[in-house]
């Protein structure tokens, strides 16, 4: 199987630095633009299925992209971003400020009313093994967000979770993975911007 994964583009909470978790947010006019060199960059591609989180940013991403496809497009509740509970629609620094007094990893910080990195982790991996089971030897295409993305390439890629916290993903990026029997998956492309 051929892994196509990209990040959704550029919000606005994204600009003003605040956390969006579960919330929908909105995609910036620069959002919308990066939306339309990433589709037109796979446009050729052929491509047998699209897999999206169902939150709106990550929606009109994928659906911009699905523009040049034939193939099914789903939206997933299971692909969205890792919930972050009360934290959601504050500002970066707070969250973070929460954990440095919590004395945790910011792996193991479970925010009141969110998740952690780790049960995002397990939300990636039951994707992916869907994935395998339905889509062997093709082509899919997964539009999500920064963090699942993360967990979802540290799964590929071997790496524990606190080195899969620490993966670049840009907005609009896109990262290529031939995914192999033998688990030996090799990563063509990670983190890529050069369409934007």
């Amino acid at each position: 199987m051929k892994l196509i994964i990209v990040r959704h583009g550029e919000t606005e909470g994204n600009v003003n630095q605040t956390m969006q978790g579960h919330l929908h947010g909105k995609l910036t006019e620069k959002g919308v633009f990066q939306a339309t060199k990433l589709a037109e960059l796979l446009k050729n591609e052929r491509i047998d299925a699209i897999f999206s989180s169902d939150l709106e940013r990550a929606r009109g991403t994928a659906s911009e992209i699905g523009r040049h496809h034939s193939c099914p497009v789903y939206f997933l509740p299971e692909l969205r971003e890792r919930k972050v509970g009360i934290y959601e629609g504050r500002h970066y620094s707070e969250l973070k400020q929460a954990v440095s007094e919590s004395g945790k990893h910011k792996v193991d910080f479970i925010p009141e009313g969110g998740e952690s990195f780790g049960q995002l982790k397990e939300r990636a991996s039951v994707f992916f093994d869907r994935l395998l089971k339905e889509f062997k030897g093709r082509t899919v295409l997964v539009c999500s967000h920064g963090g699942f993305n993360r967990m979802l390439l540290g799964i590929l890629l071997g790496k524990p979770i606190e080195e899969a916290v620490e993966i670049p993903q840009n907005n609009a990026c896109i990262n290529i993975v031939e995914i192999s029997e033998d688990k030996k998956h090799h990563a063509s492309l990670l983190n890529s911007i050069d369409h934007l």
